[in-house]
């Protein structure tokens, strides 16, 4: 790849030293603002290419935003002398003072591409665009650059074997998308090289190498690759688990990405970033297998010349998911890992409080003011859960769906669209070419706007990917896919006649179709004109994050659906032998149900006619909401987009009459800026802030100060909940204010805001779980599915930090949160029945003791407590006069939505109704 040479001594990995275009911020102002933007000091790299591509990229595959730019410029050829210092060229280095934990970031190149060395020798060569300089890395080290050097490509390409290799490791792969070595991301995820040496890696049996030298793919791997639709696992490294059996399973089935430690070694990483220590013979005082108990230190894990081996015992040298059970050097085994030959891990304090990981953070141990390195703990990267288990709850494990058998290519790859590129001579300018579409090893997409899917409406038949993953009624019903072409059924049952049989198919029920195409037409249609059928046929019995707290700068969930009586270890099914009955620690959930904005597809079918079969429904959702830090302050632009603050206001396409948040959100590295971090055994983790009350939750022995109410589940992180916590916190803030950018925090409010997640997995045998056999299913004060009304928790669980309990042995319950009524704002962003989008309020006030911590509600008073959200409030949402509540023979008009809601769920009533009709 050649690059002309430009003049300026700025390379690839140089920091730069002019900031005026980068502290200056934005001057737009933009409605509702009313002030020039001052901005982060970084304003224009805030969010860079580079950011996305170590942080998203540790999952998504590569390609795209991640390599090139929208005019198609790969990054690696750009320069910032050529290209300007741009978003794409420019990237932030994080850094915080060691003890206070205040920033002092650095804008740098982003490292799209570095010098070429081999045994220390600089590479040149005729097309080499290397300059000669000196580049000095983040550490301060220096690195030379030389005239003609070749410059090594670092853009993450679409890595193919990520879907179609089998056995590929993602959490591999992720280490090196981290650590910012995204042309290795491939070979890593493939098993070619070998995490800890960082060479070849001919042990995988994945290369060979012949006599002369020359390395290449065995037939090993070759075997391994699946050339047309990949299996589910595969899938599923990303997107969800298959349970969570016990500590180490986390790593094999679990996570999509790796845990990450800062430790400013920038000689094999371009982030400082690299796999923490790690021990799971730790934790418990046993080892990972539970063959050797009541050890005082872990056992030391080799590495031999025939592979991995313990030091002493009878303990497994690893786990099952490939990885050793222990690696790595930590404060507490120094003088072992120095004095063991082909130590690899091990030799820490087993079973203790505070000291027994399994992850080590390189931060354990506390300096001379009591706070461990806050530039570490701050640049730590959390172990995340894979998407979908994230976002909705999902597994895919037997008994689970009844569909497990077809593989995740059965639905989504296995759908006969004709909405993919179609590559007609495509050096040429024949017009039956289309680069855009779905490509053919894309998977389908949904349509629903609760599934995240938007699309180009005006590019339907090409470029607009929705909708092509396969329905129930495409299988079940037609044996067509929404284009009207035949695809594989795999047998599926018609399930007409049950219905039929149900009388669900009967005309009793309000529904909204089309008649042009635009409108919108009341009709009395049959219960499928108005609930999908994943309402009827999906369960849940699995843990799910209901918020999502990034109030630290860091993700931490909260989570229900598992034992919260047994605490963190109520995640695991089989934590320990004989700790619990296995297999019990999942807890049903019910979904909550709603329509959907836009209705089953387009109102006009691709070809602009009329699509008859369109309709609004209710489906089934996990609502996430994000705790976050917003700022309303119209005189503050708290993340440097240009736009300042405002209160909730009316907005275009609102509900008439409805008050919408506006988003001006702080940044994830401003907002570590004022919190205290400290290690825990799975994640770097907010403790606390300042140095007074509220300095952390935690004593020097691991157990809780009191200081702080409630921590998370995952981790220990602290949980804003009291007016006190949030207000101190807030006044801190305004009191470091000069010390981090200037900006004040007395307009910023801590927002519970809640977006919906489709839920399609989870469909059942009838014989197990099915709603429709009878109307009391629904319509019943006492229903099977609480679809009209009953509460739908927001906030999921927390662990009470009572003074002196520890956070492993404490159980988990539903925690709380209250604020001053100007601190605390919630909204739910869901639909009407007619398409509108409303935010639902999920909120009360009230007055509040801060002695006893008891809120009393009280319309007038001065505090506001976040409440579930109310079901009846979510499915019929406007209750202000102007909507009729009407039922179906549109004889009796109801007074309101209480009294609508308690005809609904009176089945004498509702079938009395149905009887009337014709």
């Amino acid at each position: 790849m050649n690059q002309t040479s430009g003049t300026s001594s700025i390379s690839a990995l140089d920091y730069v030293n002019n900031l005026t275009n980068f502290k200056s911020g934005s001057s737009n102002v933009v409605v509702p603002g009313t002030t020039n933007n001052t901005g982060s000091q970084y304003t224009m790299v805030d969010l860079s290419a580079w950011d996305l591509s170590t942080t998203c990229g540790s999952c998504h595959p590569g390609g795209g935003f991640v390599e090139k730019d929208r005019n198609g410029k790969r990054f690696s050829m750009m320069n910032p002398a050529l290209d300007g210092q741009t978003p794409y060229t420019m990237t932030v280095f994080d850094k915080y003072d060691q003890n206070t934990g205040l920033p002092n970031h650095q804008v740098i190149s982003s490292p799209w591409s570095y010098p070429l060395y081999m045994n220390g020798s600089a590479i040149t060569a005729p097309g080499g665009w290397g300059q000669a300089m000196t580049v000095t890395m983040p550490d301060g080290s220096p690195m030379q650059v030389q005239n003609g050097q070749v410059m090594m490509p670092n853009v993450k390409e679409f890595d193919c074997l990520m879907c179609h290799q089998q056995g590929y490791s993602n959490l591999m792969s992720s280490v090196m998308a981290y650590s910012g070595a995204h042309n290795a991301t491939p070979s890593f995820g493939a098993g070619f090289m070998n995490m800890f040496t960082q060479a070849y890696d001919f042990s995988t049996g994945m290369l060979q190498k012949d006599a002369n030298g020359i390395v290449s793919l065995s037939p090993t791997f070759l075997s391994q690759i699946m050339s047309k639709k990949p299996v589910s696992q595969n899938c599923r490294n990303c997107h969800m688990p298959s349970g969570l059996k016990d500590l180490p399973d986390m790593f094999r089935d679990f996570l999509s990405s790796a845990p990450m430690a800062y430790n400013s070694n920038f000689t094999t990483s371009f982030t400082g970033l690299s796999m923490p220590s790690y021990d799971f013979n730790a934790p418990f005082g046993y080892t990972w297998d539970w063959q050797e108990s009541s050890m005082p230190t872990s056992p030391v894990v080799l590495m031999t010349q025939t592979g991995l081996a313990m030091a002493s015992g009878k303990s497994a040298p690893a786990v099952p998911a490939g990885w050793p059970a222990a690696m790595g050097m930590t404060e507490f085994n120094q003088s072992v890992a120095m004095s063991t030959p082909g130590f690899l891990g091990g030799g820490n304090p087993s079973g203790s409080l505070t000291q027994s990981g399994p992850i080590f953070y390189q931060a354990t141990l506390p300096n001379t003011g009591g706070m461990q390195d806050q530039n570490a703990l701050k640049k730590g990267v959390v172990p995340f859960p894979r998407a979908e288990w994230f976002k909705r709850g999902d597994m895919w494990a037997e008994g689970y769906d009844v569909h497990l058998n077809l593989e995740c290519s059965g639905c989504h790859m296995q759908t006969n669209t004709t909405k993919v590129d179609q590559f007609v001579d495509p050096t040429g300018t024949n017009p039956n070419t289309t680069f855009d579409g779905k490509s053919l090893c894309d998977p389908g997409k949904g349509y629903d706007s609760a599934a995240g899917v938007e699309g180009n409406a005006t590019k339907r038949a090409s470029v607009n990917s929705q909708d092509t993953v396969k329905k129930c009624d495409n299988c079940h019903v037609t044996g067509k896919n929404q284009q009207g072409i035949a695809i594989d059924t795999f047998g599926a049952p018609n399930p007409t006649a049950a219905h039929q049989a149900a009388g669900l198919l009967k005309n009793v029920t309000q529904a909204i179709k089309t008649t042009t195409g635009s409108n919108e037409v009341a009709f009395v249609g049959s219960h499928l004109d108005v609930i999908d059928c994943t309402v009827c046929h999906l369960t849940r019995e699995q843990m799910v994050v209901r918020e999502l707290d990034a109030t630290s700068g860091n993700r931490y969930p909260n989570m229900l659906g598992f034992a919260a009586e047994r605490g963190m270890l109520g995640m695991f099914s089989d934590p320990a032998p004989g700790m619990i009955p296995a297999n019990t620690n999942l807890r049903k959930w019910d979904p909550l149900y709603t329509w959907q904005k836009g209705g089953t597809y387009y109102k006009t079918k691709d070809d602009g006619s009329v699509n008859a079969d369109w309709r609004r429904k209710v489906y089934a959702v996990n609502i996430i909401t994000a705790g976050i830090w917003n700022n309303v302050d119209p005189t503050v632009d708290a993340n440097g987009d240009g736009v300042t603050g405002a209160p909730p206001m009316h907005h275009t396409g609102d509900y008439p009459g409805a008050l919408t948040a506006n988003y001006d959100p702080w940044i994830a590295r401003d907002m570590k800026a004022g919190i205290n971090f400290g290690p825990s055994g799975f994640a770097p983790v907010p403790v606390g802030f300042g140095n007074g009350q509220y300095m952390s939750a935690y004593a020097q022995d691991g157990t809780f100060t009191g200081a702080w109410s409630y921590v998370g589940v995952y981790g220990g992180n602290i949980l804003f909940s009291t007016p006190e916590e949030i207000t101190n916190y807030k006044n801190y803030r305004n009191g470091i204010k000069d010390l981090v950018d200037g900006k004040s925090w007395s307009g910023t409010q801590l927002a519970f805001i809640g977006g919906p997640y489709k839920v399609t997995h989870g469909i059942r045998p009838v014989a197990t779980y099915v709603l429709g056999k009878s109307c009391t299913d629904c319509h019943s004060a006492t229903p099977k599915a609480p679809i009209f009304s009953g509460a739908f928790d927001m906030l999921g669980t927390a662990i009470k930090a009572t003074a002196g309990a520890n956070f492993m042995q404490s159980p988990a319950e539903q925690w709380t949160v209250v604020g001053a009524k100007d601190d605390i704002e919630t909204g739910a962003e869901l639909s009407t029945k007619a398409g509108g989008a409303l935010e639902i309020k999920f909120d009360q006030l009230g007055d509040w003791n801060p002695a006893t911590k008891t809120f009393t509600p009280n319309s007038n008073g001065l505090f506001k407590k976040v409440l579930p959200l109310e079901r009846s409030e979510a499915m019929y949402p406007v209750d202000d006069g102007t909507v009729l509540f009407k039922d179906v023979t549109g004889t009796t008009t109801f007074a309101n939505r209480a009294a609508w809601i308690n005809y609904l769920t009176d089945p004498v009533a509702i079938q009395n109704k149905a009887n009337a009709l014709p």
